[in-house]
């Protein structure tokens, strides 16, 4: 198993959802995600029976803080975990070079 770095893995994964959710909050500005909620939720069997409200910027400003640091957060323990793992199994798979 191959190690991954926690601090790069956190990098990814917060610029990932942080990027996901101002990509949304971008279309919700400009009033493109009424055909999103309108198509997609009753195709999952959920009503759309709510209304999207303007945006309010420093609200949205701390929703793609608070994701982005969320993912970093994850991806760090995602990452460190799967090291753990890689540890655990480490002496058993490793190769005879050489012979």
């Amino acid at each position: 198993m191959t190690r991954i770095d926690p601090f790069a893995a956190g990098l990814t994964l917060g610029g990932l959802m942080g990027a996901a959710h101002a990509a949304w909050i971008a279309l919700v500005a400009v009033t493109a995600t009424v055909w999103a909620t309108n198509v997609i939720l009753p195709g999952h069997v959920v009503p759309a029976t709510f209304v999207l409200d303007s945006v309010d910027v420093s609200v949205a400003a701390f929703l793609v803080v608070m994701t982005t640091f969320a993912g970093c957060g994850l991806g760090w323990l995602f990452a460190a975990a799967w090291n753990g793992l890689a540890a655990l199994r480490a002496p058993v798979l490793a190769p005879q070079v050489g012979r």
